[in-house]
């Protein structure tokens, strides 16, 4: 492509700004060492959940200066990061309750980050027969599942002796009916 001969046309000051709200992360690299680091970090920051975009800028002058023969550019080396987990006792501590419960529930809102996450779910529920309501933050459970029991969502809830949140916003609206009034009263919609 032919360039214009006004070297500034094609500089910005901030040119990630224009997008910087809607990115997890942006960074502008001023050397080659910078740029094989801001690689690997933006990576490792949009592969992370929640998985969102990233935003590498790169001026010009970087990409056409040319690199030394003799250089040995270091490119730092990519771990990813675990994702977070529960902590092992309280694990234990709620498998003992879903497996003594008679009537668990769990309640599934963005749960099912990768295509792995809805037959685990199913397995789950199917293991504990617990009935399932999807939330619908993302496609969490079958909806012609016989244990999916969204549609009595409120009902189901409460027959629980065990309700499992499962990444949901706002777990304290799920097991709880709130009245919108002028003096707001709630009540719980769970076994107490």
């Amino acid at each position: 492509a032919i360039r214009r001969p006004a070297e500034w046309y094609h500089g910005v000051q901030d040119c990630a700004g224009m997008v910087r709200d809607y990115t997890k992360w942006d960074d502008q690299p001023a050397s080659l060492t910078h740029f094989g680091e801001s690689a690997i970090r933006a990576y490792k920051i949009a592969m992370t959940p929640p998985m969102a975009p990233v935003v590498l800028v790169l001026d010009a002058g970087l990409q056409e200066s040319p690199i030394e023969s003799k250089t040995k550019l270091p490119i730092p080396k990519l771990t990813m990061p675990i994702p977070p987990q529960g902590e092992m006792g309280a694990v234990t501590e709620l498998a003992r309750l879903l497996v003594a419960a008679e009537s668990p529930v769990l309640v599934a809102d963005r749960l099912a980050r990768t295509p792995a996450a809805m037959p685990l779910l199913i397995e789950l529920a199917e293991t504990l027969q617990a009935a399932v309501i999807d939330q619908g933050g993302r496609m969490n459970f079958p909806s012609l599942h016989p244990l999916n029991q969204t549609q009595r969502a409120a009902a189901a809830i409460g027959e629980a002796d065990v309700v499992l949140g499962l990444e949901v916003a706002d777990f304290w609206a799920t097991v709880n009916s709130l009245r919108d009034q002028l003096h707001r009263s709630s009540r719980k919609v769970t076994k107490p």
